[in-house]
């Protein structure tokens, strides 16, 4: 039985939510013929597979559970070593919940998690492919003040935010230090390579954060220049419908009530949009 082929290396672009990964994903993913002699990509949307992955990545978050862990290292192993590569190929795996749940939701507080999520990926790459197997990490960041703004506007969809944008970024500013957070990610896995990517560089990319992360891959520029730029920009909350869906959150209402006025306050609002990789606006890329 002829043995499998070991990846080059495997990239993971692990987090954060709110710094550009939507945008960057889709990039990855409108090119990925192109890019598949060089990379096996995996991505929510391309390997459904994945999913169960980042799924145990955010119970462990919610949890801090060594069990929990365990399973997550186990499914990760499992998932990468099921992987149809070919003999040259790197695997470049985009999913912003490798680094748990963002925070604010299930009571989090900040990016703690990631910390040993990013130990026990690095471990489930040896299980997968044998101790020496290049393993390289990589984490989009943003500063702190649009940060927070967009966070806030993504959990304004949910029922349990009911604190307003200052208040909100009052209580999760320790959580915005994100360039901390990779370094003790970076500290933790060591001599795993460990890199941070700054949304506010990146968006001078033809290609954005997708560029930047590609380029950081080793694709020379002629390269990136074959690949197709952006084609759709996504959609932003403005302030005003986030106070709005605070508001509503704030009112008590039965949630098929709540889900239902939302979605009217969508409906009729105009359509709003953000540049396509936002840096100062309380946008709604991830």
């Amino acid at each position: 039985m002829p043995e499998r082929p070991r990846p080059a290396q495997v990239w993971l672009h692990a987090g954060f939510h709110k710094t550009g990964t939507t945008a960057l994903q889709s990039r990855l993913e409108e090119n990925r013929a192109a890019l598949s002699a060089r990379f096996h990509l995996a991505t929510l949307r391309t390997d459904p597979d994945l999913r169960q992955v980042t799924e145990a990545a955010r119970r462990h978050s919610e949890t801090g559970d060594a069990l929990d862990l365990a399973v997550f290292r186990a499914m990760a192993t499992g998932w990468l070593a099921s992987l149809p590569i070919t003999r040259g190929q790197s695997i470049l795996i985009s999913s912003e919940d490798f680094a748990g749940h963002m925070p604010g939701m299930r009571g989090l507080r900040d990016y703690g998690a990631a910390i040993p999520l990013a130990q026990a990926f690095h471990a489930a790459v040896g299980d997968a492919f044998g101790k020496g197997t290049a393993c390289t990490f990589v984490y989009t960041t943003r500063a702190a003040d649009p940060w927070l703004a967009s966070l806030h506007a993504q959990q304004a969809r949910h029922a349990h935010l009911t604190l307003d944008r200052d208040d909100f970024a009052n209580a999760f500013r320790p959580a915005a230090d994100l360039g901390g957070v990779v370094a003790r990610i970076a500290t933790a896995v060591a001599p795993a390579p460990v890199h941070r990517i700054a949304l506010e560089d990146a968006a001078a990319h033809r290609l954005g954060p997708a560029g930047a992360l590609l380029a950081l891959c080793g694709c020379a520029a002629a390269d990136l220049d074959r690949l197709q730029p952006p084609v759709r920009t996504n959609p932003a909350l403005s302030p005003d419908l986030v106070a709005a869906f605070v508001a509503l959150n704030r009112a008590g209402l039965p949630r098929d009530i709540l889900r239902a006025r939302k979605d009217a306050l969508l409906q009729n609002s105009p359509a709003a949009t953000a540049p396509q990789f936002p840096v100062s606006a309380a946008g709604e890329t991830r």
